[in-house]
């Protein structure tokens, strides 16, 4: 399986959700992202529709393990800050066991 995560940025999302979420995230770490994000989220991971429910399962994962304000920060960070964070990582090897994977 071969899932590419380096085109998930959230420039446009983050420029609106920064300043009225960040602050509130980061006191919150199990609140949901917003429909927004995850909606982004999907769309970067999940290019091809035999992905959705892995992806599916790792953005509901994150929620229950990453603020949104580390999702932001890590999302927007130079490099693959993201997809190098153990939660993420963990995130992802957890689905990989649970979801069928495409042919």
């Amino acid at each position: 399986m071969n899932i590419r995560f380096g085109n998930i940025r959230f420039g446009v999302i983050v420029a609106s959700l920064v300043g009225i979420l960040a602050i509130q995230a980061h006191a919150a770490p199990q609140s949901p992202y917003p429909p927004s994000l995850v909606k982004s989220f999907m769309q970067g991971c999940a290019s091809d529709p035999g992905y959705n429910d892995f992806c599916q399962c790792t953005i509901e994962s994150l929620q229950k393990s990453m603020s949104l304000y580390d999702f932001i920060e890590l999302g927007n960070a130079e490099g693959n800050a993201l997809e190098n964070d153990e939660r993420f990582i963990s995130a992802t090897n957890g689905c990989l066991s649970k979801v069928k994977q495409p042919d």
